[in-house]
């Protein structure tokens, strides 16, 4: 019996010697102990246990964006291997993605998509179907994810549930506690007679199940900094997270700037003027061209020709008389006077660096270590 024991012994530390820790070797904790290692000639992994190889022609992806599991595939199907080597799932899926942060991965099985977790449990059996055009399925953002089955977009939350049913026409993720969707609904009598918005369309849903505003715009976009772009009658207004309106519907277009706080908008098509998040005018409409162009300063042009600078009350702080400009970065703008050379001006609009390159690249100071390429 001592001499049995002491024979299980050797084996099991040979076993260990074999499997210590390289990166072309992973442990797996199976009982009797088995490993996978890599083949260098035939460039895939082979499965050992103590008698030796027992499996071939397993691929492993060590290079995947999850850090808890590696996906093995064998024999044309997909399976999970925890970074400890436990068996998560065998290989039985006819694809598989990586783990994500939130401990749930996408599988498929036939055309059909479901949701697995680290503990080897289905959190949706494979039902939803892949979203045309999406490069992503089931990515949560807020815990909830987009669902799709039938033609028709729900939503599903990370701990299980079903939050809609498929029955929107169209559904963006959800955004700062809100989603915009699209679904099928009759106005009201008459009301197609007097406006142009149809039959099919956007409203916001919450986190709850419920409608923050239930479909009645042409077009709405996800909000953001709390407020949201919305589309009625042919014309851009503004909604804040209470469902009220901030800006009325009133412009023909309605751009929201880098910075997430200022809005171009123009009733006209031609001329530009700027309102900030709380629907304050700042400009009047006087601005053939705009752009944010960084630290709190905007760019603009009111004949085409001439680019200045403003900041977030309208004032000018740096006159138009630019033929061109890019963004403000450590303080500095690249901007060409003549039209031929660049240089570099502060926000009060001094030079700082006399124009005389060619090219200047990117927005000048962007990388945050001093330097800009021309």
């Amino acid at each position: 019996m001592k001499r049995t024991v002491a024979l299980l012994l050797a084996v099991m530390l040979m076993f260990c010697a074999c499997a210590e820790e390289d990166e072309n070797i992973i442990r797996l904790l199976t009982d009797p102990p088995t490993y996978l290692q890599f083949n260098e000639t035939t460039r895939v992994w082979d499965l050992y246990d103590e008698t030796g190889i027992i499996g071939s022609n397993y691929y492993v992806n060590q290079n995947g964006k999850s850090e808890s599991a590696f996906i093995v595939e064998y024999k044309d199907k997909c399976g999970y291997i925890s970074i400890d080597g436990r068996w998560i799932f065998e290989p039985q899926f006819d694809d598989a993605y990586d783990f994500m942060d939130n401990g749930l991965a996408v599988v498929k099985v036939g055309d059909k998509l479901g949701l697995v977790t680290l503990e080897g449990e289905y959190l949706f059996e494979p039902q939803f179907d892949p979203v045309p055009e999406w490069a992503y399925d089931l990515e949560f953002y807020e815990g909830i994810a987009v669902s799709y089955k039938d033609g028709l977009y729900g939503y599903i939350t990370e701990d299980g549930k079903v939050l809609f049913e498929p029955q929107f026409i169209y559904a963006n993720d959800f955004c700062e506690g809100f989603a915009v969707v699209k679904a099928e609904t009759e106005p009201p009598f008459g009301e197609l007679e007097k406006s142009n918005r149809g039959i099919n369309l956007y409203g916001y849903v919450t986190k709850d199940g419920e409608w923050l505003i239930e479909p009645s715009f042409e077009y709405a976009y996800d909000f953001s900094e709390g407020a949201a772009i919305v589309k009625m009658d042919g014309l851009y207004g503004l909604i804040g997270k209470d469902g009220q309106y901030i800006i009325e519907p009133r412009y023909m277009e309605m751009d929201r700037l880098d910075d997430k706080t200022m809005f171009a908008v123009t009733e006209d098509g031609k001329k530009w003027g700027l309102v900030n998040i709380q629907g304050d005018q700042v400009t009047e409409p006087k601005f053939a061209a705009y752009r944010y162009s960084g630290e709190e300063l905007y760019a603009v042009t009111e004949d085409g020709l001439k680019w200045g600078f403003i900041d977030r009350q309208g004032n000018y702080v740096i006159e138009p008389k630019y033929a061109d400009c890019k963004s403000f970065s450590e303080g500095l703008c690249a901007v060409r006077e003549d039209g031929v050379k660049w240089g570099f001006i502060d926000k009060q609009g001094n030079w700082v660096i006399e124009p005389k390159y060619v090219k200047c690249y990117y927005n000048g100071f962007t990388h945050g270590n001093g330097l800009a390429i021309v």
